[in-house]
């Protein structure tokens, strides 16, 4: 939909921006300051907002149904 003449069309509310070794190096003491448990709640979230709800159930490896006898010796 075209903006009309009296309106201005809408500003980006995120910029780009290059990160530079200190962010990564700042990220990365942030990250090691939390306690596992919310490390690996951010990383689920993450995996969820990426892969969706039923990821983890739709794609799993299949196990095996039948059970093999080795003989012995």
């Amino acid at each position: 939909m075209p903006a009309q003449p009296d309106e201005r069309p809408l500003e980006p509310v995120f910029g780009k921006r290059r990160l530079t070794d200190d962010q990564d190096a700042e990220d990365l003491r942030y990250w090691l300051s939390r306690p596992v448990e919310e490390r690996i709640a951010a990383a689920e979230e993450l995996r969820r907002q990426c892969y969706g709800q039923d990821y983890a159930i739709q794609y799993r490896l299949p196990r095996p149904s039948d059970r093999i006898e080795r003989r012995r010796r």
